[in-house]
Parts: structure tokens; sequence; C-alpha cells
């Protein structure tokens, strides 16, 4: 692979970038303790700790932002579990780079020549090393953790997508064409899963409109991440043809005429991971309904678009 290639790569680059954090993380301890407390009178010292911090902050936000996307290639039908591990991780690491600024600010504010001040942000710096360090450590365990005991990012994850193929009320592999739309509307799902399946009709279904029902929805809960320019998963929810074409791992997420082998309402479920809408509360059992009934009665886009 190339050095083109492993930069264009997120995982490659994640995988690169997460040792720099940790490792500066360390190295910045004894740094603060020796520039404020021995050295306090060696500027040069002062500022290569304060760069030190600096370096930490910078790694920490490309680790940070190459590791979203390294999540575009996780596979989403890991189990919840690693997925609720993964959404853990992911908050520690958005920490980090806030961690590094602030304490590099304290350890640059030592140079003021006022005793109080100095004593203080001396202070500061120090107790802030301290907790940065210790944080990018746990967040640097559950990161290792992920790698090395579920395989993420290796062909390890394999293992784990054959022990957990995602299950659905109708198999994802069924065309439309086989599929009686009638099966969706005759009884609620009981499975455990929240937004809970409801009952519908297909005369009620028919008279849902993607115009004035489910875009307004989707802008609601889907588009601020998923829209031109900004299409996490390369899937754009803006239009009816973008969900048609889908995203870059499992292909349409709407399939007319079968709403449950949809990856949409799989997605909304819980079925696969991580549940949408990501970090919100999960969509309401009447929200559900209408997203599967339009899909049942064709996923007709009426907008004139």
């Amino acid at each position: 692979m190339s050095i083109i290639e492993t930069l264009s790569n997120p995982t490659m680059v994640h995988a690169a970038a997460v040792h720099l954090p940790i490792a500066l993380g360390i190295i910045g301890v004894p740094l603060v303790y020796i520039s404020c407390i021995v050295g306090r009178e060696n500027e040069a010292l002062r500022w290569v700790t304060a760069g030190c911090y600096g370096a930490l902050t910078i790694t920490a936000i490309i680790a940070m932002q190459s590791g979203e996307g390294a999540m575009g290639k996780v596979p989403a039908q890991l189990p919840k579990e690693i997925w609720e591990q993964i959404e853990y991780h992911e908050k520690l690491a958005r920490v980090i780079w806030m961690l590094g600024a602030t304490t590099a600010v304290f350890v640059a504010l030592t140079a003021i020549r006022i005793r109080s001040v100095q004593i203080t942000m001396s202070t500061l710096a120090m107790l802030l090393s301290l907790g940065t360090a210790v944080w990018v450590a746990i967040a640097g365990h559950h990161g290792g953790m992920l790698v090395y005991q579920h395989g993420l990012g290796t062909p390890g994850v394999q293992l784990l997508l054959a022990e957990s193929a995602p299950q659905a009320n109708v198999s994802m592999d069924d065309p439309p064409s086989t599929v009686d739309p009638e099966s969706f509307a005759a009884t609620p799902v009981e499975d455990g899963l929240e937004p809970k399946i409801l009952p519908f009709t297909m005369e009620e279904a028919n008279q849902v409109s993607y115009a004035n029902d489910i875009a307004p929805l989707l802008k609601e809960v889907c588009t601020d991440c998923h829209r031109p320019r900004r299409t996490e998963s390369e899937l754009d929810m803006t239009t009816v043809e973008g969900m048609l074409r889908g995203g870059e791992k499992l292909g349409p997420s709407i399939i007319p005429g079968n709403p449950d082998a949809s990856t949409l309402i799989q997605y909304v479920r819980g079925v696969l991971q991580p549940q949408m809408p990501k970090d919100e509360y999960p969509l309401t059992d009447e929200e559900l309904r209408m997203l599967r009934m339009w899909i049942a009665a064709g996923a007709v886009d009426d907008s004139g678009a």
C-alpha cells in the first residue's frame, strides 16, 4: 500500500495517529512538573512543554476525525454491545483535544511574572496534565479492547459477523416482488425493540405522503448528518433518489414494498447498529409506523422534485 493510499484510508490513519496522544500525554506529565517546579525560570522548557500539549491537541483531533471516518467502515451487523463500546470510546476521544489545549494554555500562562498567577497556573497545569494522561490511557485502553478483543479493523471482525448476522422480520435477501404488503399490516411484532412495530392497513399506507409526512420527519431526525456535502456513510437522505441509491455499507436504505428489509427501518429499530438517530431519542412508535407504511405502499415520491 502506497503512502497516498494509507493517508486516504481513515482506518489506517487512525491506527497510526492514536498512539501519538498517548505518548505525548505520558511524556507531558514529567515535563509539566519539571517546568513548573524545578525549571520555573527556564523559558525554553516552558515552551517545549506547551508545545508538547499543543502537539497532543493536534494529534488528538486527527485521531478523532480519522476515527469517525473509520466508523463508516465498521460492519453494521456487529452486536449492540460492541457498538456501545465504540460509542463510549468515541465519547472519551472527543474530550482529549480539549484537555490538551487547556493544559497548553495553563503552561503558557505560567510565563506571567506575577507570583500568585504563576502558582495558580502551575497547580492547574500539573493537575490537568495528570488528568489528561489518565483520560488518554482510559480511551486508549478501550480502543485497544475493540481491536484486540473484538478484532475491529482486522480480519478477525468477520468471526463476529458470522456469529451475529442481523435478524429482521423479513429477510434482506427477499426481493420486493416476493413480499405480500399485507404481511406488514397484520399484527404487532413483540421482539423487545424500540420503537415498536404497530399494525396498519394498506388503505392507511396509501394515504401517507412523502412530501407532507415523511420528508419533514427525515429532515428533523436524519438529514443533519445524511445530506449533500455531509453524507455520513455516503448516504443522502434528503431525496428519495438518495435513499434508493443508499450508502457505502449496505446499499439502498429503502426497498419499496418491503419495509422490514429496508436498512432505514432496521437502523431505526436497532436491528443494525448504531441505532438511529444516533445519540438521540429513538423515533416514536407512530413515526416508525408512518415510515413503514410509506415504504410498504411503494415509497412513492410525491414531492414533484
